[in-house]
Order: structure tokens, then sequence, then C-alpha cells
């Protein structure tokens, strides 16, 4: 015996409007909650663009020090060199004297 189709059992492909309609609003809640995370990340980025940029700024102003530095140091280098230079003719004007002074030492000795 042949057992009769129901006619009376849903079709499982199509919906009901109420099925639909749930369908959709778990959609737009989905995308609600989607929507808002979004929003957060967003709020976050912001956040780290302000902060790298703030460290952005820190850098440049230490890149300002080390050529401030670098000026100074060339400088005092400079000074260092004269300096020196000095420090080497002293020495031999010294060496001089220290010369006369012992030939002279030597003339009245006599």
């Amino acid at each position: 015996m042949k057992k009769k189709k129901d006619t009376t059992a849903k079709d499982q492909t199509t919906m009901t409007t109420t099925e639909v309609g749930v369908l959709i609003e778990d959609l737009r809640s989905d995308f609600g909650v989607f929507g808002e995370s979004l929003n957060l990340l967003n709020q976050k980025f912001d956040g780290l663009t302000v902060r790298v940029d703030r460290v952005e700024t820190k850098v440049d102003d230490l890149g300002l020090r080390v050529i401030r530095l670098e000026g100074k140091v060339d400088r005092l280098e400079s000074a260092t060199l004269e300096i020196l230079k000095d420090t080497t003719e002293i020495k031999k004007s010294v060496a001089s004297h220290h010369q006369r002074i012992s030939h002279l030492e030597e003339i009245t000795a006599k």
C-alpha cells in the first residue's frame, strides 16, 4: 500500500512571513552588534593615531635636540683643537725661556 503524500506538511524551501520577519530581525541585531564593534575599533584606532602623533612629535623634538648637540660638540672640538694649539705654543715658549734662563745662569755663574 502506497502512502499518500501529506499535503498539509510545510514545504522546507519556503518561509512564512513570520519566519522571514524573525530572520530579518535577527540580521538587524547581528548588524547592530557588528556596527557597535566597528565603532569601538574606530575609537581605539583614533586613540592609537593620537598616541602615534605624540610619539612622532617627541621623536622630532629629539631629532632637533640631537642636531643642537652635534653643533655644540663641533664647537667643543674646535675649541679643544685651539687650546691644544695654544698649549703647544706655550710649551715651546716655556722651553725657550728655560734655555735662556739656563744660559744666563751659566754666564752669571762664571
